[in-house]
């Protein structure tokens, strides 16, 4: 039943916007889960195979690099998600589906960082073909101590 959730999702774009999406990325990186991974890539083939899946892998230097600045619980976040973004990044390798190499921007959103400097340092380390997760919103939907400061960062980057 899940995959013909994700083919009714992926039929849907289909319909709203007239081709198939070029990437599929869920919420709070739930498509990693290893049942609803399997149901999601048995869904791909029927659409479009060279649809891009995020996965939260990330090298175990970078995330101790980035320690100083995300302090341990942001460091353990980090190494738990990388580990389960391996498993995936290995299966989605495996069955030839796009996928980026490492993603950094994995830290505890609900205690206050200097989003600043963590950000320039996720910047420094990204390579090619890594992602950089941002999560800023309207300021006044922003839940947690960051998100305003990330929103912040990323327009003075215009």
């Amino acid at each position: 039943k899940g995959n013909q959730e994700f083919q009714a999702q992926i039929s849907q774009f289909k319909k709203l916007f007239g081709h198939y999406p070029d990437f599929y990325d869920g919420h709070c990186h739930i498509h990693q889960i290893p049942f609803l991974c399997t149901n999601l890539l048995h869904a791909i083939p029927t659409t479009k195979k060279s649809i891009f899946i995020r996965n939260t892998r990330n090298s175990l230097s970078n995330i101790l690099l980035t320690t100083p600045y995300i302090g341990i619980k942001g460091c353990i976040k980090a190494i738990i998600l990388s580990y389960a973004g391996s498993l995936y990044y290995q299966v989605l390798k495996k069955h030839k589906i796009p996928t980026n190499n490492y993603m950094q921007g994995l830290y505890s959103y609900n205690i206050k960082n200097d989003v600043k400097a963590i950000m320039n340092q996720y910047l420094n380390l990204a390579q090619a073909n890594d992602l950089i997760a941002y999560h800023p919103g309207p300021l006044n939907e922003l839940k947690g101590p960051n998100r305003k400061e990330e929103y912040h960062f990323l327009k003075e980057r215009k």
